[in-house]
C-alpha cells in the first residue's frame, strides 16, 4: 500500500473513531465538518447517481478509439 493510500484510510479510520465516541476530543469538530449527519454503513445509490448525473459529461470521452 502506498504510503497516500495508508494516509487517507488512516485519515479516515479516525474520523470514524471520532465520530463513534462522543468521549472523542475531536468528536464535536467531525461531527461538524461532517455537517452533522454520517452513517458509515448507509449508502443510498439513487442519490449517488443523481449526484453523478448532475456533473454532466465532464470527465466522459466524447468517443472511443479502438486503435
Amino acid at each position: 500500500m502506498s504510503a497516500g493510500r495508508l494516509w487517507r484510510h488512516l485519515g479516515y479510520y479516525e474520523l470514524l473513531k471520532a465520530v463513534k465516541n462522543p468521549k472523542h476530543k475531536e468528536h464535536q469538530q467531525m461531527l461538524e465538518w461532517l455537517d452533522g449527519n454520517f452513517d458509515p454503513g448507509h449508502f443510498d445509490l439513487q442519490k449517488i447517481n443523481a449526484k453523478l448525473r448532475s456533473l454532466g459529461n465532464l470527465a466522459r470521452p466524447s468517443s472511443f478509439s479502438t486503435h
